[in-house]
């Protein structure tokens, strides 16, 4: 599918691969999936076809829901929703209900989950679609679940495996299984529920679904423990608990860590029980009032094991909230009413086709007696009109030919423009590649700091924004992040030339000084340039550069217009300050008045400390729902709100933050950002 891409495909065939490539990496690599979701969305909103808009926003959905962000996942669903109920395409919808049901399931909104559901149902069983028919059975299944009413759990999931078996779709009957296997565990039969979560941990590792496999490990865990095996029950629950982090899935992080904390408890290393509940309490999603609930639970009964009254009085009483918060006498009946009225508009629509189809019968004998009388009267048009259109036809033979010769001409210019388009766009892209392959490579930036991230999303196919780094073997670390004039393929040729100046002026002439490194960075491009006084050219950039001398901790940092932001920790409650390194209030290039030198900062570095350097694309971008710009304070305050978080999450919440802030809006410039954790 990626060679597929590189040919010069119709957009719609473009978006199909698209989409097919997203599904391909969803279960291994989500943050191709998500990139993939993002092109969807920019092609499809630049051809104006609102049903890949649509499938754009729902991958983009999927991808939210499997990180764990299910609010996120939510607003995605919801936006394709829209436009799919204007579209008015049965199977489309049904896929955006489905979706949104299970979002509802996993907020704890069970009522809004089922009505959703059975909506669902009620569209796949007007379409007889077998496949989606069972796994809508398997959706409905897991809300009652939650609702405890096993016996009917069980009747849905039954059927979904019947409806499986019979269509041969091994990967969908695994999730059945599993499913069957934790609710026949809950009656007690511990060892046929192995025998299912067996069958699903075969099928799920043939085809590498990590996400899956977690979630069999954990239910492998919950049966050991049923089974007083604490040994066993731990080495799967921490197995998933693995997997989990590797996901960076955050709902079961957090249902996994309190699994564990639960077996700690179980062997009295209250310690370890108290750590993990910990864990626990820090991943789970705020709206999620039952996983709260038995997290508060647990950790009042660690804190009473641990003679800690206080603490553990404090959690009973955060218990007791939100349990209250969570079912009411009438929620049950809402479910059973919603049931019921859809059981009873489904008998009324069987009632109105019968009805519809007896109509049809009748509405088709009239007709036969009413098209035989028209026919002969028909013939005899057809004679009158067949006469005329041989005069007509002789008449247009001659013109035909003058616009045949002139569609002609006008379909080989047509062609030549199309060759020279496509040679356009190859050459943008081969660029591309080429500009790729020259930014620095993760390995050299591992040599740096192993605990660092780079954000970099052109506007256009190439960008005129730029990351460089190299690490010394005299222990120096440099680093530049800069903003070259323009975007696209003026500012991309300007980003080659100031790689290619950097590692002339570090590597080859040994220039370590942040402030002499701009200085001849300056001299080296106004002479490339041929830049002069009276000259309309005033192609630069601005700059942010970094030596890291690791022998004394010390940062020494020049910047042209763009400055560097310290964060560090001001105590032990995760309160962080940001200290801001601010530039020359000049690019790299000529410009008016005096060209004067970079000045040099020095700032002496503690373990911990985060450095970020960066471009304006981010602060400047327009977006919210007064179409604003972001601002600076904005990106100021989301990093102050994660600092305590690992770089490769920061990196994940900022470009979160910037795709929810653009929304629909065009992005206006490139967007660069380095974070480096000494």
């Amino acid at each position: 599918m990626q060679e597929l891409l590189k040919k010069n495909l119709h957009d719609t065939v473009r978006l199909q691969v698209l989409t097919d490539l997203h599904w391909a990496y969803i279960n291994s690599e989500i943050e191709k999936a998500k990139d993939i979701a993002i092109k969807e969305i920019n092609l499809a909103e630049k051809i104006k076809n609102e049903k890949w808009i649509a499938q754009g926003y729902n991958d983009l959905g999927i991808v939210f829901y499997k990180i764990g962000n299910i609010d996120s996942a939510l607003y995605y669903y919801n936006k394709s929703l829209e436009i799919r109920k204007k579209l008015n395409e049965p199977k489309l919808l049904f896929s955006s209900y489905s979706k949104i049901g299970l979002i509802y399931y996993e907020k704890g909104l069970f009522a809004d989950a089922i009505k959703i559901q059975l909506e669902a149902l009620k569209i796949i069983e007007m379409l007889g679609d077998l496949r989606y028919k069972a796994m809508t059975y398997n959706n409905i299944s897991q809300i009652y679940h939650q609702l405890k009413n096993y016996d009917k759990e069980l009747e849905y999931l039954l059927e979904a495996e019947k409806i499986y078996n019979q269509i041969n779709d091994e990967y969908a009957a695994a999730a059945t299984w599993s499913n069957i296997a934790n609710v026949i565990s809950l009656k007690g039969d511990y060892q046929k529920s192995f025998q299912y979560l067996n069958k699903s941990l075969k099928v799920y590792e043939k085809h590498n679904d990590k996400l899956s496999i977690a979630g069999i490990y954990s239910l492998m865990g919950y049966n050991y423990r049923n089974f007083k095996k604490n040994d066993e029950a731990l080495k799967y629950y921490l197995k998933a608990f693995e997997l989990s982090n590797q996901l960076n899935n955050k709902i079961d992080i957090a249902l996994n860590a309190h699994n564990i904390s639960c077996v700690y408890s179980d062997l009295g290393r209250y310690d370890l029980a108290e750590k993990y509940s910990l864990i626990s309490m820090n991943n789970v999603g705020e709206d999620n009032l039952k996983q709260q609930s038995m997290i508060y639970r647990q950790l009042a009964i660690i804190y009473a094991n641990l003679k800690n009254g206080k603490k553990a009085e404090k959690y009973i009483i955060k218990f007791n909230d939100v349990k209250e918060k969570i079912f009411s006498d009438e929620f049950a009946h809402q479910i059973a009413e919603v049931e019921t009225k859809y059981e009873s508009e489904k008998k009324e629509l069987q009632i109105l086709n019968l009805h519809k189809q007896q109509e049809l019968k009748d509405l088709t004998i009239s007709k036969q007696k009413t098209r035989n009388k028209y026919l002969i009267l028909l013939i005899i048009c057809l004679l009158i009109i067949a006469g005329i259109i041989f005069y007509a036809f002789r008449s247009k033979a001659k013109a035909n030919k003058i616009i045949l010769l002139q569609k002609q001409e006008v379909e080989n210019q047509k062609a030549i423009i199309e060759e020279k388009n496509k040679e356009i766009v190859d050459s943008i892209n081969y660029a591309r590649r080429i500009q790729n392959a020259i930014l620095t490579s993760d390995n050299e930036w591992k040599k740096i700091s192993n605990q660092y991230f780079i954000i970099y999303m052109p506007k256009d196919v190439v960008s005129g924004d730029f990351y460089w780094a190299i690490q010394l073997d005299n222990n120096l670390s440099i680093w530049a992040v800069a903003d070259c004039t323009g975007h696209g393929v003026p500012g991309a040729l300007m980003s080659m030339i100031g790689n290619s100046l950097l590692n002339e002026i570090v590597v080859e002439n040994k220039i370590y000084k942040p402030d002499e490194i701009l200085n001849k960075l300056r001299e080296k491009l106004i002479k490339a340039l041929e830049q002069k006084g009276e000259s309309q050219n005033r192609d630069g950039m601005d700059i942010a550069l970094c030596v890291w001398d690791k022998n004394n901790n010390t940062l020494y940092y020049a910047g042209a217009n763009n400055p560097v932001w310290i964060i560090r920790k001001k105590n032990e409650y995760k309160e962080y300050d940001l200290i801001e390194l601010k530039p020359d209030k000049m690019p790299v290039g000529l410009h008016t008045g005096e060209l004067k030198p970079f000045n040099v900062q020095t700032f002496n570095l503690n373990y911990g400390d985060s450095i970020y350097a960066f471009t304006d694309g981010f602060s400047d971008q327009f977006g919210g729902e007064k179409g604003k710009k972001y601002k600076y304070k904005n990106f100021q305050a989301i990093l102050l709100e994660n600092a305590d978080k690992s770089m490769q999450e920061q990196s994940e919440i900022i470009k979160n933050e910037f795709y929810n802030w653009k929304g629909n809006l065009e992005q206006i410039d490139d967007v660069c950002i380095v974070g480096i954790r000494v």
